[in-house]
């Protein structure tokens, strides 16, 4: 048997694997890898071109206001970080005059600053009537074990969300709904806990995440409006509505979204409490999106792959059909 075997593989390396057979199995292989590998992208990218060509847009997306820590804020206040905790108390306390509905706080409470301004918000956080959700992390999320213990202390008894964001592992782009492994049971998500208060019974979704286009097929823009005259506009301006307080520096968390792919870097990246905002709008619209089945990707991956092999095969032995002609 093993004499066969190497008188086979002999002839096999003189005339299968040789000339133009060879660089005919080369093509086949080369080109079934490639097929392979762009259909199992062709779903993911396909899934972003159809979510972002066409307005789809949140039934009430003013419902939803983000209220920016940005650079003309920053500039108003005696230093960058933390932020100024005594800003925040009061910033929140006039949010709360006009009874939002929800205020979710994306902002990490992980060191201490001055004593009296910190046990100023913790107070405000404490007194505010409507719900208050704060943004929750762990050292699993990069946080050191000096910044997880102050985290833990200063959001003992409140509303927490965990603020992780998932990331595509190919491209880091953020396309998916975290799977419960990435954040710990006890804490719901930063989107979950501020829907749940906002409307009783709303459930994490699993797969994508919709993200809402306007006409323009751009992401849809929440009011929006700077953390340091947000303070100098009518209370009543956010009765009812889900405010969102959160950082809007640049190069400071923004994330690549699957507007990438359609508009570009620079057009595809968002906030990450502008993607939170999303999140929230579609668990207030009960809107999901299911991607084909695992057999049905087989199959349409094991297809594009034998038409390509058949294509270039075709191509490639041309040349040695025409020399018998």
């Amino acid at each position: 048997m093993q004499q066969q075997l190497i008188i086979w593989w002999s002839y096999a390396r003189q005339n299968i694997l040789s000339g133009p057979y060879r660089f005919t199995m080369a093509t086949v292989i080369l080109s079934s890898l490639v097929a392979m590998l762009v259909c199992a992208r062709a779903d993911i990218k396909t899934g972003d071109w159809l979510l972002t060509s066409w307005s789809n847009s949140a039934s009430s997306p003013k419902d939803i206001i983000v209220v920016a820590i940005d650079e003309p804020t920053l500039a108003t206040l005696p230093y960058r970080s933390p932020i100024d905790r005594s800003f925040l108390a009061q910033l929140i306390l006039h949010i709360g005059k006009g009874a939002p509905r929800v205020i979710g706080i994306d902002i990490l409470f992980d060191q201490a600053s001055e004593p009296d301004k910190d046990q100023q918000l913790q107070d405000v956080l404490r007194a505010t009537k409507s719900p208050v959700i704060v943004a929750y992390a762990s050292e699993t999320d990069g946080l050191t074990p000096k910044q997880s213990a102050y985290l833990n202390q200063a959001v003992n008894g409140l509303n927490l969300g965990h603020v992780v964001i998932s990331r595509d592992a190919f491209d880091g782009t953020v396309r998916h709904w975290p799977e419960t492994s990435e954040r710990p049971a006890e804490i719901p998500l930063f989107a979950t806990a501020i829907a749940n208060a906002a409307k009783k019974g709303s459930q994490q979704p699993k797969g994508r995440v919709t993200f809402f286009a306007d006409s323009n097929s751009a992401p849809i823009a929440f009011p929006t409006y700077p953390a340091s005259a947000a303070k100098l506009l009518p209370p009543q301006w956010f009765k009812d509505k889900i405010v969102m307080i959160g950082a809007t520096l640049p190069n400071i968390d923004q994330h690549q979204t699957p507007f990438t792919t359609t508009s570009g870097v620079n057009s595809g990246a968002i906030y990450g409490v502008k993607i939170h905002a999303h999140m929230i709008a579609q668990l207030l619209n009960g809107r999901s999106i299911t991607s084909v089945g695992a057999i049905a990707k087989l199959v349409l991956c094991f297809g594009l792959a034998a038409l390509v092999v058949a294509g270039l095969t075709a191509v490639t032995s041309l040349p040695m059909r025409m020399a018998f002609i």
